[in-house]
């Protein structure tokens, strides 16, 4: 039986971002022609090396926390397959990781009910964890509802 486990990045831990943690974190994406800006636009992608179209509103951009900007395409497959880090500073974006939901077809440590794993005692939780967590128990409440029912339904039409 496949389980589902919430995994908290530890903000030190080395890895990537996804789109949602980009989101999240308000590192704006925008199209050349509404830059407030475009001088200030590098003239190349360091990561393509092609050019910067400064005008057109069809090229689109992201400008990172450390104000480096690159082709939006090329930054996000930067952040979210290689490294949560600008590749021109090397500033490190992994505390802007999010709670992931995991999966796995080993088992899991059993906990207690009313105990939450990966948060250790004493330890400060964010409103925005809880709120994941309790997401996540919700989500998981309704994968194992489903699961029982397409059981249920095997049994059913097995007997038949």
């Amino acid at each position: 039986m496949p389980h589902y486990y919430l995994y908290v990045p530890s903000p030190s831990e080395q890895g990537t971002l996804n789109l949602r943690d980009l989101y999240v974190a308000g590192m704006s994406a925008f199209s050349g022609s509404s830059f407030s800006d475009p001088d200030s636009l590098p003239e190349v992608c360091i990561l393509c090396f092609e050019r910067l179209d400064k005008t057109s509103p069809s090229s689109s951009y992201r400008q990172l926390r450390c104000s480096h900007i690159f082709h939006l395409p090329c930054i996000d497959d930067w952040l979210c397959n290689r490294d949560a880090s600008c590749p021109l500073c090397r500033e490190r974006f992994y505390h802007l990781r999010g709670p992931r939901i995991m999966y796995s077809q080993s088992s899991l440590p059993i906990t207690r009910p009313g105990t939450t794993v990966g948060l250790r005692r004493g330890q400060p939780e964010t409103h925005y964890v809880r709120s994941m967590i309790e997401s996540v128990k919700k989500w998981a409440k309704k994968k194992r509802r489903e699961e029982r029912t397409a059981d249920t339904e095997e049994e059913v039409h097995s007997e038949s």
